[in-house]
C-alpha cells in the first residue's frame, strides 16, 4: 500500500515536470508569460470539473466575497477561470481572472492575473495548444 503511494507520487512529479517543460516550450523565452501560464493551466481539469462546475465555483466565490472571505473567493474565481480557459472560453476566463484579481491580497498573484489579462489572446491560444497536445496525465 505505501509503496504504491510512493510510486504514484513519483509518477505525478514526473508528469508535472513534463508538463512544465511543455509549457516552457510553448512560451519560448517569454518568462513573464511562462510564469502566468504555469499558474493558469491545470494538470487534470477533467478531474476538477467532476467535483465542481464553473457555475458552482462562481456562486461559492460570490458567497465567500459577500461573507468577507477574500481567500476563498479568490480560489473559487481563479479555479473557475482556469476551467473556462480549459473549456476554450477566454471571455469567461477573463471575467473570472478579473474577479480573482479584485479580491487577491497577494502581489505575486496580482502580477500573474494581470499578465494573463493583458495577454489573454496569447494565453488562450497557448492553453488550447497545451490542452490539445499536453503530455498524458494519468
Amino acid at each position: 500500500m505505501f509503496l504504491r503511494k510512493k510510486k504514484d507520487k513519483g509518477q505525478k512529479e514526473k508528469q508535472s515536470a513534463q508538463s512544465r517543460d511543455f509549457v516552457r516550450e510553448l512560451c519560448g523565452s517569454n518568462e513573464e508569460l511562462y510564469n502566468a501560464m504555469s499558474y493558469a493551466l491545470l494538470l487534470s481539469p477533467e478531474r476538477l470539473l467532476e467535483l465542481r462546475s464553473i457555475d458552482a465555483l462562481s456562486k461559492s466565490a460570490d458567497d465567500a466575497k459577500k461573507g468577507g472571505d477574500q481567500t476563498r473567493a479568490r480560489i473559487s474565481y481563479e479555479t473557475a477561470a482556469k476551467l473556462a480557459l480549459w473549456k476554450g472560453q477566454p471571455s469567461v476566463a477573463r471575467d473570472y481572472f478579473k474577479k480573482a484579481l479584485d479580491v487577491s491580497e497577494s502581489q505575486q498573484r496580482k502580477t500573474i492575473f494581470d499578465t494573463v489579462l493583458h495577454q489573454m489572446d496569447e494565453v488562450a491560444r497557448l492553453a488550447a495548444k497545451y490542452y490539445e497536445t499536453k503530455p498524458s496525465i494519468g
